[in-house]
C-alpha cells in the first residue's frame, strides 16, 4: 500500500498518472481500448525478436502508451533496485551528474529519484536523457511533472533534483560529440539500450571507444538488460578490448549477473494502475508488470589509478 505522507515514490502511480494525459490525447475514442490491445501483444512481439535485430519502433502513439504500461514501472524498478544496493554512496552529498543513454520517457530518472526519496539522500542530482526519439519528450515531461507532485512535502524543501532531454544518435558521431554533457557524469546508465544498438556495425564500437575514453576516472557504468539477448557479453567484449590497450583508467567490473531476478518492492503493486490495469490486464505481459521479471546486468567503475 502506498500513503502520500510516507517518505516513498510509487513508480506504478506515477506512470498511471503519464497514462491519464496520454489516454487523453489518444485518437479513435471508440476503438482506442482494442488498439491499445494489439499494441500490447505486437510489442511483445517486438521485444522476443530483439535478438534477430528487430528493433520496436515508437512512432505510433499507441505503442508508446504500450511501452508505458508495461515496462516503465518494472524499469524503474530495477533501477531503484540496483542503485540502493550497489551505488548509494554517490548520492550522499554533492552534485551526482547522470547520463541515461537510451533514456526515452525517463525510466531511469524515476527509479534514481524513487531511491534519493527514500533514502532521504542529500546530494543534488542532475540527470540528462540523452535519446534519439524527440517523440518520447512530451512522456519524459509529463513523467518529470508527476514526480514533482509525488515528492513528499517534509523532505520537498531538501530535495533538489533537474532533468534534461537530449536528441542523440549512436550512429552519428557529429550528433553525440557535441555534447559534453554527456561525458561529464558519475553514472552513466543504458537500461535496455545496448540490445537495441550493438547490432549496428561500426557505430556502436566507436561511440563505446570514445565513452570510455572521455568519462572521468570514478565513473560507474550501469548495464541493465534483456536476458534473451546476448548484448551483455557484446559490452563486456568492449569493455575488454578496451582495457586491453591502457595500463590507466580500466573499467573493473565490481557486480553483475547473467540471470538477475527483480524483487519489487513491497510498496509497488501492478494494480495501483487502476482502471488501466482492470482493462488490459489480460492482455498485458505479466512479467513485466510484477515481481520476479529476469534480466541481465553490469556495474563497471573506471579506475582512479
Amino acid at each position: 500500500m502506498y500513503y502520500a505522507n510516507d517518505t516513498r515514490i510509487s513508480c506504478f502511480r506515477v506512470i498511471k498518472d503519464v497514462l491519464n494525459e496520454l489516454y487523453e490525447k489518444l485518437p479513435d475514442p471508440r476503438t482506442k481500448d482494442r488498439i491499445i490491445g494489439r499494441n500490447l501483444k505486437e510489442l511483445r512481439e517486438d521485444y522476443d525478436s530483439l535478438s534477430l535485430g528487430k528493433l520496436p519502433k515508437y512512432a505510433d502513439i499507441y505503442r508508446r502508451f504500450a511501452y508505458l504500461y508495461c515496462y516503465v514501472p518494472a524499469h524503474a524498478n530495477i533501477i531503484y533496485r540496483l542503485t540502493e544496493e550497489n551505488l548509494g554512496d554517490l548520492f550522499n552529498t554533492g552534485v551526482v551528474k547522470v547520463s541515461c543513454l537510451g533514456g526515452g520517457p525517463g525510466s531511469d530518472l524515476l527509479g534514481i529519484i524513487k531511491f534519493m526519496v527514500e533514502q532521504n539522500k542529500s546530494a543534488k542530482l542532475e540527470c540528462r536523457i540523452f535519446d534519439k526519439e524527440d517523440i518520447w519528450r512530451d512522456s519524459w515531461k509529463s513523467l518529470c511533472d508527476n514526480i514533482s507532485i509525488k515528492i513528499p512535502k517534509k523532505i520537498r524543501h531538501t530535495f533538489s533534483a533537474s532533468s534534461s532531454y537530449n536528441l542523440f544518435d549512436i550512429t552519428i558521431s557529429d550528433n553525440w560529440t557535441k555534447y559534453s554533457t554527456l561525458w561529464d557524469a558519475d553514472l552513466f546508465i543504458m537500461s535496455y539500450f545496448v540490445s537495441e544498438v550493438s547490432s549496428k556495425e561500426k557505430y556502436p564500437e566507436t561511440f563505446f571507444k570514445h565513452l570510455f575514453e572521455k568519462a572521468k576516472k570514478g565513473s560507474y557504468f550501469l548495464l541493465v538488460d534483456n536476458i534473451s539477448c546476448r548484448s551483455h557479453y557484446w559490452f563486456d567484449y568492449q569493455i575488454k578490448s578496451y582495457n586491453k590497450l591502457r595500463s590507466m583508467g580500466l573499467l573493473k567490473q565490481i557486480r553483475g549477473s547473467n540471470k538477475a531476478v527483480d524483487k519489487m518492492p513491497f510498496d509497488e503493486e501492478k494494480t495501483d494502475l487502476g482502471h488501466f490495469f482492470d482493462k488490459f490486464r489480460d492482455i498485458s505481459i505479466p512479467k513485466t508488470l510484477g515481481r520476479d521479471a529476469p534480466f541481465v546486468y553490469r556495474i563497471y567503475c573506471k579506475n582512479q589509478e
